[in-house]
C-alpha cells in the first residue's frame, strides 16, 4: 500500500500544481474576458443611455408640440367666440334695420310723411291743373284708358 500511496501523493501533488498553473491561465483569460465583457457591458450601458436620452428627447418634443397645439387651439377658439359675438350683434342690427325698413315703407307712413312734411294732398277737381292740349274730362276709367292707349 505504501508505494501506491506515494504514487497517489505524487500524482495528487502534480494535479495540485497543474490546476494552479491552469488557474493562472484561466485567471489571465478570465481577466481578459472580464475586461472585454466590461467594455461590452459599458458600451451597452452607453448605448442604452443614448437610447434613453433619444427617447426622452422625442417625448419632450412631443409634449411641447402637444402643449403648443392645445394653446393654438385655445387661441383659435377664443377668436371664434369673439367672431360669433360680433356676428350675433351684426345680425341683431340687421334685424333692427329690416324692421325699420318695413315700418318706413308702409303706405300709411309714406302718406304721413308726404302730407305732414311736404304738404302734399290728394288730387281733387279743384287742385288739378291741365297743361297743353286739354283733353275733355272722361268720367269713365275704361274709356280714359282706351283713349290714351289709341291716341
Amino acid at each position: 500500500d505504501k508505494p501506491e500511496g506515494k504514487e497517489r501523493q505524487a500524482q495528487s501533488a502534480r494535479e495540485a500544481v497543474t490546476p494552479i498553473d491552469t488557474d493562472r491561465t484561466h485567471f489571465e483569460r478570465d481577466t481578459t474576458m472580464d475586461s472585454r465583457a466590461q467594455r461590452i457591458k459599458a458600451d451597452r450601458v452607453k448605448a442604452d443611455r443614448r437610447s434613453a436620452v433619444r427617447i426622452l428627447t422625442v417625448i419632450m418634443i412631443g409634449i411641447f408640440v402637444l402643449v403648443g397645439m392645445r394653446s393654438y387651439a385655445a387661441i383659435i377658439q377664443h377668436e371664434n367666440n369673439v367672431l360669433e359675438r360680433e356676428n350675433e350683434y351684426l345680425q341683431a342690427e340687421i334685424d333692427s334695420l329690416q324692421s325699420q325698413i318695413v315700418d318706413e315703407t308702409r303706405v300709411t307712413r309714406i302718406e304721413n310723411v308726404a302730407t305732414q312734411q311736404f304738404g302734399m294732398v290728394y288730387p281733387s277737381v279743384d287742385n288739378v291743373v291741365k297743361l297743353g292740349n286739354a283733353v275733355p274730362e272722361v268720367k269713365n276709367l275704361a274709356a280714359s284708358i282706351r283713349s290714351e292707349a289709341y291716341n
